[in-house]
This record gives C-alpha cells, structure tokens and sequence, in this order.
C-alpha cells in the first residue's frame, strides 16, 4: 500500500516539474488562452482519475482489516415450539442509496472544478443547473420512498395486529380446551372414586355375612358332634375290644412272617454257596483244559518250528550248493573271503565282500558267483526264516584252506 502511494506521489511531482519547465522554456510574448471546451473535458477527466485513484488508496489505507470470526461449536438446546415470526420491517431508504441510484456526477464534477480558475462561467452555470436537478430529482425520490415505506410499516403493523389476534384467539380456545380436559378428567376421577368405594363396601358387607355363615356353621358341626359322642359312648367298649383282637392277630401275622422270611434267607444262602462251588469248579475245570490245550499247542508249535528248522538248514544248503555250482574260481593258493548277503523281501540279493582275501579277481570271483546263482529257490512260508539265517557265505580256495579254517 505505501508503494503504491509513494508512486502516485513521484507521479504528481514529475507533472509538476515538467510543467514548470514547460512554463519557463516558452516565449514571453505568448498569451494564455483559456482551453477549449475538449481541452478542458480532457484536463477534468485527468485530474478527476487522478483524485479517484487517491482516494481509493486512502479508503484501503483506513479499511481495517476483516478477520473472520471464530466459530464456536456450541449445542444449542432443544429449541421449544415458537409461534410464527412476524415478518421482518423493510430496512429504510437512505438518501445514499437513492444517489447511488441515480447518480452524482453533476455536483461532483461541480465541487471539483471550482478549483480550477480556467474554466470559463457558461460551463459552470450548465454544472450548477445539473446539480440543481439533481438535488430537486433526489428530494423527489427520497420523499417518494419515505411515503412507500410509511405505508409498508402500517401494514406490516396491521398483519402484526391480525397476528397477535389470532394468536390471543387461538391461546384462549387451548385454554378452555385444556379447561374442559381437566373438569373431564376430574368428573371420570370422580366417578371412579365412587365406584371403588361401593365396591369395597360391598365387599366388606360380603365378608361380614360370610363371616357370619361360617360361625353359624362351625357351631352346628360342634353340636352334631357331640350327639355323635353320646350316641357313640355303648359301642366305645365293643369297638376297642375288636381293636385288641385284630392287633393280637395282626402281631401274630406278622411274627409268621418274619419266620418264613428267615427261612427263605437261610435257603436262598445255601442255594448261593452250592452255586458259588459249581462255579469254582467249572472254572478250575476250564482252566486245566485250557493249560493242556496250551501244552499242546506249545508242543505242535516246537515240532512245527524244529520241522522249519530242518526245512531251512536244507533250503540254505541248495542255495550253497547252487552258488558253488555257479562259481568260476581264478586260479590262486591258500585264499579265503566271506562275501555278507542280504536277501530282499522281493527276493534280490544284494552282495558285498564282508572279509576281503587280498586277491582283488578272487574277492570279484565269489560276489559275481552270488548274484549269477539268483535268484534263490527260497519258498514263500520259509522266506523269513531263511533271510535271518543267510548272512554270509564263504569261499575257499581248496579244501586243506577250509579245513585249516582260515
């Protein structure tokens, strides 16, 4: 803002300098002439800018600076039921506003070239005749709108006067509204006050004639109770001597029935005990066939297992000899291996030198004879047997080596 008027300053002292020099450098001889009417628009309109721009810079200087208020969120209560709002007055007509309407360039330019001493009588007479009717035309108008808004505040005071009518109209028929409810609602109290207490006074009539009834009746049931008793008394002796008898009998019942209960007691032990020893016998009678049954079984199992034996010993000595048969011994002396075999449950053989001979061909020699005599006559129910007990197979290169046993 200070940059702008400090521009606006250097701008009016320029002018001012160059129209001095402009002043001193023309010829002394030369007359002032007064401008002509275009002349003399133009000078108006520049010096007209020139003090609009001014003032507009002074009107933001003085503005003070607009900070939005703060908003404070406040939760308003509940709002109670309102009657209807009266319209609002209509806001009044400010000479302002009419001049704005209608314009105030006449004075202004009047008040404005009053100070320049140039300008020649006619222009300024046709300026004051403007602004003549422009005053009159504003008077006009602003009487106008007085008149129109005198005639909109009485209405607006006539339908506040209907308003308030109404609405003392309407307060007074919910009065009598509510009048009525409640002299209703107390006449029904009334009446069920009423009703309640005829009700609880027939009842406690109710319970006096019951009372009453049953007094009377409880004193007819003594009465008939004691004519009972006096017509009772001869008989009392028969009745407690048939008494005595059937208790002598009932005792007598009851002592033959504790004898024959004790009788069925002791029968039903001896019965228990006889059946007790019946079943230890069939016990220990089961328990020795099921030893002998075992025994024998254990027997067949040892002759079936010493039978396998011999048949394993016998199957073990075909595959012997038919590894024998099969191998084609190098020639060397004094040599001995032990080649480790491994039957699979498949029936391959897997082979391999378990205690070497130092001779490399007749190490091979025996291994190739292992697997050239697969696969092994090996039955099927002796598989197991035999796969247990054919571990290792050895080969010698003469009998005097085996018999030596090395």
């Amino acid at each position: 803002m200070l940059d702008k008027i400090t521009s606006f300053i250097d701008s009016l002292f320029i002018h001012a300098i160059l129209i001095t020099i402009l002043l001193f450098s023309l010829p002394s001889t030369i007359i002032i002439q007064p401008p002509s009417e275009a002349e003399e628009e133009g000078i108006m309109e520049a010096v007209a800018m020139d003090e609009e721009q001014l003032r507009e810079v002074f009107e933001e200087i003085e503005e003070p600076e607009e900070r939005p208020p703060t908003k404070v969120a406040i939760t308003p209560p509940p709002p109670p039921p309102r009657p209807v709002a009266p319209p609002p007055p209509p806001p009044p007509v400010v000479k302002e506003e009419i001049v704005a309407d209608i314009g105030d360039k006449p004075c202004e330019q009047l008040e404005r070239n009053n100070s320049q001493p140039f300008l020649n009588a006619a222009e300024k007479q046709r300026l004051k005749k403007l602004c003549k009717q422009q005053q009159k035309q504003e008077r006009q108008l602003l009487a106008e709108a007085q008149k129109q808004e005198v005639q909109k505040r009485k209405e607006i005071e006539k339908q506040e006067r209907l308003r308030r009518q109404q609405e003392e109209s309407e307060r007074k028929k919910n009065v009598e509204l509510q009048r009525q409810q409640t002299e209703k609602q107390r006449v029904e109290e009334l009446k069920k006050a009423n009703l309640e207490k005829e009700r609880r006074l027939a009842k406690v009539t109710e319970n006096k004639r019951k009372a009453k009834e049953e007094q009377q009746k409880r004193r007819q049931e003594q009465q008939q109770l004691v004519r009972e008793k006096e017509k009772e008394k001869p008989r009392v002796t028969e009745r407690q001597q048939a008494e005595a008898e059937e208790a002598k009998k009932l005792r007598a019942a009851e002592k033959a029935r504790q004898q024959a209960e004790a009788e069925a007691k002791r029968r039903s032990a001896q019965e228990k005990a006889r059946q007790q020893q019946a079943e230890a016998k069939r016990k220990a009678e089961q328990a020795a066939a099921g030893a002998a049954q075992k025994a024998e079984e254990a027997r067949r199992a040892q002759a079936a297992q010493a039978g396998n034996q011999a048949r394993v010993g016998q199957v073990i000595a075909q595959i012997l000899q038919r590894v024998k048969s099969r191998w084609r011994q190098p020639p060397g002396h004094d040599l001995y291996c032990v080649v480790s075999v491994r039957v699979l449950p498949s029936g391959s053989v897997v082979a391999r030198i378990s205690k070497s001979s130092g001779n490399v061909a007749f190490d091979q020699s025996a291994v190739a004879a292992v697997y050239n005599a697969t696969p092994f006559p090996i039955p099927k129910e002796l598989s197991e047997n035999v796969r247990k007990r054919l571990t290792n197979i050895p080969f010698y290169s003469s009998e005097d080596t085996k018999k030596r046993g090395k």
